[in-house]
């Protein structure tokens, strides 16, 4: 990849181009340009127009394999790929990844990123995850704010959003924020910013355009409980297989403009959809499948209490906002799934009824303040895409694409 150093000697002195955190802004007549790199043409031969657009964030090497797609694991590096490709802010995104790392491929990165896989994979029993780890599954930039099993030719792949893990980030900061004494302020952005993120409003550059950090404890405690909730995802996608559930799942065609956030036209992606008891019984497995660590598993059934009750919430905001959800059609109401996996689980097992009743209740709690107080007041805040902040730890409002 090209250094911005001979986009500096190009632009250098022109009165148009001005100097911003990563490349220039160059105005003319009523339109501005944003040029952030320059590729020589060495670097561009024999790449296609469409193939070009991979150069900033994808080797020459990942382009190729894209190209001649051979193995499942190709067929999820184009889908993180795609995702990226007609995003600028994606691109951006991205850009402020690779700054800092060595050998740097998109594989790469996401293969750093991958902890809460992998750790659900080391807990698996052994004919478990003899049987699923060989299944490429991962992180991608999806607009569907949820997990999704990919067939093609080559075997199946799995994708999970990063907009999930923001989701619950900001929700289990929103739920646990008063055990950290944080300002009722922050719990409230916190939660707008979580239905924002399952919305499609918030805009998807946590990296580069941080929404405040809350102190170091806090954060730690709550990524944690993040992880946790990525791994039980994981799971459940792995228990579908193991439980023979894509044998009897639809395979339903989705355009890319559905599950990307760019109007992609003329190509499909084929992810299957399965039957509320076949949910079940994934929620289920995904814990069951844990050889015997009840620590873990513990930890699993707790992160799964607490999502389902962030869904519920979510649900109940859609329902007053009259917006259409894919992910609520597809799955079983969360309060439903919260109660199956309780009564199927070992009594030792993740929280009791009583702690489940507090945890709902504050979820309660959420939906009363969002239907009464926010949404009648504030409905253009959810709908509109931008930013939102915490505001006890976001000192300063960057300027897009001058500060970042």
């Amino acid at each position: 990849m090209s250094s911005s150093t001979s986009l500096d000697k190009a632009l250098k002195g022109n009165p148009n181009a001005t100097k911003v955190a990563d490349g220039y802004l160059i105005k003319g007549d009523g339109w501005v340009f944003h040029a952030f790199e320059q590729h020589s043409a060495e670097e561009i031969e024999g790449l296609d127009h469409a193939e070009i657009f991979y150069l900033p964030f994808c080797t020459r090497e990942e382009i190729l394999r894209m190209r001649d797609k051979k193995k499942a694991e190709d067929h999820l590096l184009w889908l993180r790929a795609e995702a990226i490709a007609d995003q600028p802010r994606f691109c951006r995104v991205f850009r402020s990844r690779l700054k800092n790392a060595k050998n740097w491929s998109l594989t790469n990165w996401y293969a750093k990123k991958e902890s809460a896989r992998d750790e659900y994979l080391n807990g698996l029993m052994r004919s478990a995850m003899q049987k699923v780890s060989p299944i490429p599954a991962g992180m991608a930039l999806l607009k569907d704010v949820n997990a999704m099993c990919c067939k093609t030719e080559h075997g199946n792949y799995i994708a999970i959003s990063e907009a999930l893990e923001h989701f619950l980030y900001y929700m289990n900061l929103a739920t646990y924020g008063e055990t950290f004494k944080l300002d009722i302020k922050d719990q409230m952005a916190a939660l707008v910013i979580g239905v924002r993120t399952m919305l499609g409003t918030e805009s998807i550059d946590f990296d580069i355009d941080p929404r405040g950090t809350p102190p170091r404890l806090i954060d730690e405690a709550i990524k944690k409980l993040t992880h946790d909730q990525l791994s039980f995802t994981f799971g459940h996608e792995y228990a579908h297989h193991l439980l023979g559930h894509l044998s009897q799942g639809q395979i339903k065609k989705k355009s890319l403009s559905e599950i990307f956030y760019a109007n992609e036209l003329g190509k499909s992606v084929g992810s299957y959809s399965y039957k509320h008891k076949q949910e079940y019984e994934a929620d289920f497995f995904s814990i069951k499948n844990i050889k015997s660590n009840t620590e873990y598993k513990n930890r699993l059934a707790n992160a799964a209490f607490i999502m389902f009750s962030h869904f519920s919430v979510l649900n109940h905001a859609l329902e007053v906002m009259a917006v259409k959800s894919q992910f609520k059609s597809d799955h079983p109401d969360p309060i439903d799934r919260i109660w199956k996996l309780r009564r199927r689980l070992n009594r030792k097992i993740g929280m009791q009824s009583e702690e489940i009743e507090n945890l709902l209740a504050r979820a309660d709690q959420f939906k009363k303040i969002l239907a009464e107080n926010f949404i009648p007041l504030h409905f253009e805040e959810l709908e509109m895409y931008g930013s939102h902040y915490l505001p006890s730890y976001k000192e300063k409002i960057l300027v897009d694409r001058v500060d970042f």
